[in-house]
């Protein structure tokens, strides 16, 4: 199962353009997962409560106003937009390798 972890954790590197900037700035998180199962409902909220911890890190832009809450705001939904499908790719590849660990097919 650390194989597939290690795999998971690569996946979930994720990288996004936030809608505000105007240069070739990109927010991206690294959220680590060899330590957890996402088969388990329980890991998979330790994951996304990860993923919104590095968001909100990797969004924040430390100054005040309007404009900047926009910026932040907008940062913060790309990311989480681009995660949704990583987690889900991630929670499929957890359960594959756990039904073949089981010896069951998982293709119908």
């Amino acid at each position: 199962m650390n194989k597939t972890f290690a795999l998971v954790a690569a996946a979930l590197a994720i990288v996004a353009t936030p809608a505000a900037a105007q240069t070739e700035n990109f927010a991206s998180i690294t959220v680590k997962t060899a330590d957890l199962n996402l088969v388990s409902a329980a890991d998979q909220s330790r994951l996304a409560g990860r993923i919104d911890r590095e968001i909100r890190k990797a969004c924040r832009l430390g100054g005040k106003g309007l404009e900047v809450m926009r910026a932040e705001a907008d940062c913060r939904a790309d990311l989480r937009e681009a995660a949704t499908s990583e987690i889900e790719i991630a929670i499929g590849k957890a359960r594959t390798e756990r039904l073949a660990s089981n010896g069951i097919d998982n293709q119908g």
